[in-house]
């Protein structure tokens, strides 16, 4: 079950105050809130279910000294659970990345012995020095957090904010996971503050005329080496950073005839980029001061002929300006065409392949569409896909001024590029149940793959089992799929065709009509754990 509406429901559940709870029904929801890593009880904890199909009627309940609950006398159906206690993240049941585990009350039905573990939020710390172990005040935390979108590993930035004037940062109420975390600061001595304020040149202006290289754990400037910070339940990490000033390089980006306005970024290894650089006001435009370095830039401006941009990679060295005669940025726009008008809710996207990034199209009327320039539309390798549009999917597209194959486009680093996007309708929907030695199957995997999943990454759809081992998947475009249920398989990149294949041979294929309601059974794959490591040689003589 997707928890993507669960917080709404919820809330407007416990507004309407409208019992689930009928004395005639007869079923019970039971079971014990404990802590993550050491199973003891939690007493007093809040536990809420709620109505999964009309998600209108809530009910809570405390857990006693031995952390058991139940909700007596419920009516048959599927809930969804979701628990709170002081000192620990708000959870639902058997919560992984964006799904959960609804329990399932009725006849036949197991809904009692449930055991909700819940995990204490973690932190990160850290003290931001420079070279001369003085506190570097107010610089700039970005904390990413490492996950699987859409079948694809990346990080998504999920916090940015400021150490204090001790250089001192603390990143609170983390869930268990592995994060990034970079920081950016400026001397306060830096040179460039002084001639934004107008002060004139001094014999020191060389040696105040310095940056900070933004630095990434552990404490390394290159992107390249980030290291992850491994957190579980509870965890309080240390992270500090020196900050070391270099010599500043500098980019004029003035131009005559108006005014531009420019982002300039670090990139990462996950995709995206950190702002960085601070800027000054010259008689020539304004002009970056920053560490030596390759940075992402992206430059607009207007004049009598429109709006133009310069969007591209540079090495920053010494004293530099911005070329504008040649403008290198990429332009998207496309059309949609189909049988029916999409619903207004409907939006089109572009999906980086290689980080997850999303970058959604602007409707401009009559079918037209536009992608705004940005940092994420890059030269790359892009899925296209359909959101918010129940019963239509993608039927194919082209490109001119791109590649296209299957549902992907391959985006050059500069140029035009025009995209025909044809949308089909009577998408499908399967219903399943995952079993295990003829019993239910609950919190599996749930994955349903096209043929092509390199090409068509869109198509793939996903659920986790409930806890009678039922699923559903919508929106099934038609064709041929393979339909596994995998357990623990919550960090496998299975967008990825070579991270996947070995599943796909325990796997059902099913092949899905157009306007198809499909119903079946499927046994669930466990992930094959690594074989114990050999003592070698030396170590057995020991």
């Amino acid at each position: 079950m997707s928890l993507r509406v669960f917080f709404l429901f919820v809330c407007a559940a416990l507004a309407l105050e409208q019992p689930l709870c009928s004395q005639a029904a007869g079923y019970k929801i039971q079971g014990r809130i404990v802590d993550a890593q050491t199973g003891a009880a939690l007493a007093g904890a809040e536990v809420m279910i709620a109505l999964v199909p009309d998600w209108e009627q809530a009910e809570s309940v405390v857990a006693g000294p031995d952390g058991a609950f139940q909700f007596l006398d419920v009516a048959p159906g599927k809930y969804a659970l979701r628990a709170a206690h002081r000192g620990y993240l708000t959870q639902s049941f058997h919560e992984h990345g964006g799904y959960s585990t609804a329990v399932v009350a009725g006849p036949g039905l197991e809904s009692t012995g449930l055991t909700f573990p819940l995990s204490r939020p973690a932190m990160i710390s850290g003290d931001v020095t420079d070279q001369d172990n003085e506190p570097v005040p107010y610089a700039h935390v970005f904390l990413f957090k490492q996950e699987i979108v859409e079948g694809v590993r990346t990080a998504r930035l999920i916090s940015r904010s400021s150490a204090g004037d001790d250089g001192k940062f603390h990143l609170s109420g983390l869930t268990p996971g592995a994060y990034y975390v970079a920081v950016t600061a400026q001397p306060w001595y830096a040179r460039f503050v002084e001639r934004r304020q107008g002060v004139a040149d001094t014999p020191d202006s060389e040696k105040l005329d310095v940056a900070y290289p933004m630095m990434f754990y552990p404490n390394t400037p290159i992107a390249d080496s980030a290291a992850p910070i491994s957190l579980e339940s509870g965890a309080q990490m240390q992270a500090d950073f020196v900050m070391t000033g270099v010599a500043a390089a500098h980019l004029k980006t003035g131009r005559a005839g108006g005014p531009v306005q420019t982002r300039l970024l670090v990139s990462t290894p996950w995709g995206g980029g950190i702002p960085n650089g601070m800027s000054f006001a010259g008689p020539d435009g304004n002009t970056f001061s920053v560490a030596p370095g390759r940075y992402d830039i992206n430059t607009t401006w207007n004049d009598a002929t429109g709006e133009h941009s310069v969007d591209r990679t540079i090495d920053i060295q010494g004293d530099m300006a911005l070329d504008f005669n040649t403008e290198d940025a990429l332009t998207i726009s496309g059309k949609v065409t189909g049988p029916s008008p999409l619903p207004a809710s409907a939006s089109l996207a572009l999906v980086n392949t290689a980080t997850g990034a999303i970058s959604a199209a602007k409707h401009t009327g009559k079918g037209q569409l536009r992608w705004e320039e940005g940092e994420q539309l890059r030269g790359g390798k892009y899925a296209v896909g359909l959101m918010q549009a129940p019963g239509y999917y993608i039927a194919g597209v082209s490109a001119s001024g791109a590649k296209s194959i299957g549902r992907t486009v391959e985006l050059p680093a500069a140029g035009t590029v025009s995209l025909t996007i044809s949308i089909g309708s009577g998408a499908a929907t399967l219903n399943g149940k995952v079993e295990q030695n003829g019993k239910p199957f609950a919190g599996a995997m749930v994955l349903l793959l096209p043929q092509d999943i390199q090409h068509s990454p869109g198509l793939i759809r996903r659920d986790q089992s409930d806890s009678d081992g039922t699923f559903t998947l919508t929106n099934i475009v038609p064709g041929q799929y393979t339909l596994v249920a995998i357990d623990g398989g919550d960090e496998l990149e299975y967008s990825n065709a070579s991270v996947i294949q070995p599943y796909l041979a325990s796997g059902q294929i099913l092949n899905i009509a157009r306007d198809g309601k499909y119903q079946v059974t499927t046994q669930v794959i466990a992930i094959p754990q690594p074989a114990p490591a050999r003592a070698s040689s030396n170590a057995a003589a020991n």
